[in-house]
Order: C-alpha cells, then sequence, then structure tokens
C-alpha cells in the first residue's frame, strides 16, 4: 500500500477560492476572469484569496485571443500615458496583435493578485507601465510563463526582468548642463522621488552635473514631489513666496515643469524672467504654452512601440536583444531659459 506522504497535494479549486472570499462560485469565476459586474470589494477580496491559496487558473486558450497583449497602467489620465500607448498600440497593429488595457491598482504594488488577473484575460504577455512592481509578481509571471516587460518601472527590477526606458541620467545632466551653461548657479531640482528608478536616475544626472561645473550642491534648492501638475503648482507657489528662490529649475516631468510656472505666475515670478524652468518628457502642451517650454524630450511613442516588439519576440519564445533598453534623450530650447536676471542687467550695463 502506497504510503499517505506519496499522494498528490490537493488542487485549489475555485470553490475553495470563493469559500475563503465569502462569495458564491460564479461571483468568484467572475472577479477572477475580469468580467464586470461584480462589487470592488468581492473582486479585491477574490483576487486575494486567490493568491493566498495558491489558486491558478488552467489556461484555456481561445484561438481569438491568441494574438492579444494586455498594457496595464497605473493611471492612465496623463499624456505622458497616452503618447506611449499610441506608441504601443501602432506597433502591434501592424504586427496584427490586439492590445487589451488594464488599470492597475494605483498606489499599490503589481503582486500576485495583478497576475492572476492579467492570467484570466487569456492574453499571451504584458506591458506594464510606471507601476510599483513587487518581486512576488515576477517570480509568479516566470513560474507561469507570462512575458512581462516592464516600461519606466517605479521600482528597481533585477537583471532578468525586461524594461523600457529613457536615457534618464543623460536627460537629467543636459537640463542641468543647458542652465549652467546660461550663467545660472542657483539651480534647484523639482521632484526628488526616491521610489522610482526614473526619478533617481535623473536627480543623479542634475547632482553630476552640478558637480561636474564646480558648483556646491544646495539640498535646501531640492523640493520632494510625484509626477503631477498640482504638485508643480504648489511648489511654484512656494518659490514665489521665499526670498532666495532659485533663479533655474529642473523639474522631474513636464506636468511638474507646466504646475511650477503656473503657480510661480500667480505669485509673482514670471517665467523665464525671474525662474527659468526645465521639463522632461516633452508632451504635446508644452510646445504649446506660453512661452513654450524648454524640456528634454523622450521619444514616448517609439518607447510603447519597442516594448511591444520586445513583448512579441519574447513571445514567441526568442531572447530579447537587450534586457536594459534605454532610449536617447535630447535637449529641446524653448521660451522657458534664459540667463538669471543679474547676468542680463551686467550685459545691459556693459553695452551702455
Amino acid at each position: 500500500m502506497p504510503d499517505a506522504s506519496d499522494a498528490q497535494p490537493r488542487r485549489v479549486t475555485l470553490a475553495d477560492v470563493a469559500r475563503e472570499a465569502g462569495c458564491s462560485v460564479p461571483a468568484a469565476s467572475k472577479a477572477l476572469a475580469g468580467k464586470p459586474h461584480v462589487a470592488a470589494d468581492t473582486r479585491e477580496r477574490v483576487l486575494h484569496a486567490a493568491a493566498q491559496l495558491g489558486f491558478r487558473r488552467r489556461p484555456v486558450r481561445h484561438p481569438q485571443r491568441e494574438n492579444m497583449i494586455v498594457a496595464a497602467f497605473d493611471g492612465f489620465g496623463s499624456v505622458y500615458s497616452g503618447e506611449l500607448f499610441s506608441g504601443a498600440l501602432a506597433t502591434a497593429t501592424e504586427s496584427g496583435v490586439e492590445v487589451l488595457t488594464q488599470l492597475l491598482r494605483r498606489g499599490k504594488g503589481v503582486d500576485a493578485v495583478v497576475l492572476d488577473r492579467l492570467l484570466a484575460t487569456e492574453a499571451r504577455g504584458a506591458l506594464i507601465v510606471t507601476s510599483t512592481i513587487e518581486p512576488e509578481f515576477l517570480r509568479a509571471a516566470r513560474e507561469a510563463d507570462f512575458p512581462i516587460v516592464t516600461v519606466d518601472s517605479k521600482s528597481r527590477v533585477d537583471d532578468r526582468v525586461v524594461s523600457i526606458g529613457a536615457t534618464n541620467w543623460a536627460g537629467g545632466a543636459m537640463a542641468t548642463t543647458h542652465l549652467l551653461d546660461l550663467g545660472h548657479r542657483r539651480i534647484g531640482y523639482i521632484g526628488v522621488d526616491h521610489d522610482s528608478d526614473f526619478g533617481l536616475e535623473r536627480f543623479a544626472g542634475y547632482r553630476s552635473a552640478l558637480e561636474r561645473a564646480g558648483v556646491p550642491f544646495d539640498e535646501r534648492l531640492t523640493y520632494p514631489g510625484d509626477t503631477e501638475y498640482e504638485t508643480g503648482f504648489a511648489i511654484g507657489r512656494s518659490l514665489a513666496r521665499d526670498s532666495t528662490p532659485p533663479t533655474g529649475v529642473v523639474c522631474i516631468c513636464d506636468a511638474v515643469a507646466l504646475g511650477v510656472i503656473e503657480g510661480a505666475r500667480r505669485g509673482g515670478l514670471r517665467t523665464p524672467d525671474d525662474l527659468s524652468v526645465v521639463g522632461f518628457d516633452d508632451i504635446p502642451p508644452a510646445k504649446w504654452m506660453s512661452p513654450p517650454l524648454t524640456t528634454v524630450r523622450q521619444p514616448m511613442r517609439r518607447m510603447g512601440g519597442v516594448a511591444v516588439r520586445t513583448l512579441l519576440r519574447m513571445i514567441e519564445g526568442r531572447e530579447p536583444d537587450s534586457h536594459h533598453v534605454q532610449l536617447a534623450t535630447s535637449l529641446v530650447e524653448r521660451g522657458t531659459t534664459s540667463p538669471p536676471a543679474a547676468l542680463r542687467e551686467q550685459d545691459t550695463e556693459s553695452a551702455d
């Protein structure tokens, strides 16, 4: 008689998940499949129960979904997200691939619960855009043989994870060097974010450019924040109240830069006469505003296209050309930067 210890562990069933979540089996099935008409709290309980119990849906491939991928965003209200998705969708369409979009749980890490939701779509792989990715998610994705490509990840990922981004360090250095070349020495940085890889890289580029120019780093000229317009607006108002504000600032992104300019204007500071501002991204509104924004351009649409092509290559079982792709950034000089007022006054006096 075989020993009881040799018995295979019982597979976790959908009924187990439903029992743990305190709902019906049909409700659990709908929640795991990402279908509508399920209460938000019920869906959350089901997803967490599935993760805790180690439940995995059996992959059922429908012929019409063999050519489908998921693009998952932590938020879809920004111009950045729209530009990146536009490039991803164009490349997917050219390749005959459908794209299903999903909105992730904003402010929460991408974990095994999210993977269950992605697997339930029966897509072949996923792009994870500007999100904090938990190690458990990556481990579970590898175990499920579900290809993942991250774009502008907010968390540091290991070398096995395929990531797409821009040359953020070089861009931060470029923006700062531009202000230094104009004669600025009190240069601030707005949007110090220690929780995102791209934020850390841009800030490191800023600090490196100051060091190369022999300008001491002054922590009092740095302002923590996120990538929202409202954050920039609040800091812009604060700069206008400061008795010794910086003469120029580098911002983590264009949305923050636009907020800084408007907040400073309402406080009485004019751009670029009183405050030079450099953004990062080159979203369409950057060139529509008055004056148009000086910024570091990252090729957002191209990043979306490269991400899709890389994911399709992985789905086919081919190794990507590189696990960490960084596309080149470039400085776009427009109307929000000029020499500081003191230098302009010296030039005027010399001319007289």
